[in-house]
């Protein structure tokens, strides 16, 4: 006697079953990369960005630095750079400065629909340039850093570089001697 023939019931069922899988995970990514602001330029949290900036300063990542600001940011450079292409400046200002950021702790201090400010209230930020020996380190708790940005199609971005707030103190150029600084070892 032959076995009993089966029913395709069950794999229609699973059939089914692996496609309802593949579009849940497929609306997922849809919704954290397009309706919940991920994917391209800025980020979708206050304290995502100020994150992202610090992270890509200690890593030396020029496009996720670039990222955290829109591009006429760097349209607005000012008379120094005519001649430069912004993305080699801030190549070139990273490649020869370090900076750490360590225990760093973030607070959202105001929140609009369109603007936030973002403060550190605790950890380190320590800035080194070994080229010139230079080097500083800032209590991010008692200097805190502030992340001004906006929001634009959805998006957050820093309206200003936060770094531009670190006291290096005494440091002058008058103290390096340039005549004989080799400026050939820089890959300009």
């Amino acid at each position: 006697m032959p076995p009993p023939k089966r029913g395709k019931a069950g794999l229609i069922v699973g059939i089914l079953g692996g496609v309802v899988v593949v579009a849940g995970i497929v609306l997922l990514i849809l919704f954290l990369t397009v309706f919940n602001g991920g994917g391209g330029g800025g980020t979708n949290e206050p304290t995502a960005l100020a994150d992202k900036y610090m992270d890509s300063m200690m890593k030396k990542d020029v496009d996720s630095y670039m990222d955290c600001f829109e591009k006429s940011f760097f349209s607005d450079s000012g008379d120094y750079s005519e001649n430069m292409d912004p993305r080699d400046l801030v190549e070139l200002g990273l490649q020869y400065v370090d900076f750490k950021f360590t225990g760093v702790q973030l607070k959202v201090q105001s929140q609009t629909a369109d603007s936030a400010i973002v403060v550190t209230t605790a950890g380190k930020a320590s800035v080194s340039a070994s080229i010139m020996d230079f080097g500083t380190e800032t209590d991010l708790a008692e200097e805190p850093l502030e992340f001004d940005m906006y929001k634009k199609g959805g998006r957050w971005y820093l309206s200003e570089d936060p770094m531009d707030q670190i006291d290096i103190g005494d440091y002058n150029m008058d103290d390096y001697d340039f005549e004989d600084f080799d400026f050939e070892d820089f890959d300009l």
